[in-house]
């Protein structure tokens, strides 16, 4: 299934990846043409980028409050019950799914070439990409919403 066409009336669009999907790009692109608030989901799981993470009831309240709004761009690798209002106020939800030889491409060259992260940090997001689809597509609460997924 293509893209639907996207534009200002659009609204709400939640945009949902594994890691190095290109979920920030593709949100940041998009804020920018559409003129629409782009948050990422790590920092309303996270009390900052990465660290401790904050408990369900916090994310939600967080999440809450941002879905409240008119319009916005919310992009994330989550599909667990905390983040249901995004999935059920978005007008339409972005599924990016590439192949696996394509992520672990990304993932080399973000984590070693621009990150200068550590091997260890690099196999927990290639482990993640590797199970990532079956997550969504399986577990979850992602397939409740596949009526708004392209």
């Amino acid at each position: 299934m293509g893209l639907p066409k996207i534009s200002e009336a659009t609204g709400r669009i939640y945009i949902i990846g594994g890691p190095a999907s290109g979920k920030t790009h593709l949100a940041g692109l998009l804020s920018k043409k559409l003129n629409l608030k782009h948050y990422d989901l790590d920092d309303v799981a996270h009390e900052t980028k990465y660290s401790k993470k904050r408990p369900y009831a916090e994310r939600e309240k967080l999440l809450d409050k941002i879905c409240a709004n008119k319009s916005w761009i919310i992009e994330g690798s989550y599909a667990s019950e905390w983040v249901r209002a995004a999935f059920s106020k978005s007008d339409v939800i972005i599924f990016l799914d590439f192949p696996i030889s394509t992520i672990i491409a990304r993932l080399i060259t973000r984590e070693f070439i621009k990150r200068h992260g550590s091997l260890k940090d690099f196999l927990v997001l290639l482990k993640y990409a590797l199970t990532y689809k079956q997550y969504v597509r399986d577990g979850g609460i992602f397939k409740q919403y596949q009526n708004k997924v392209h």
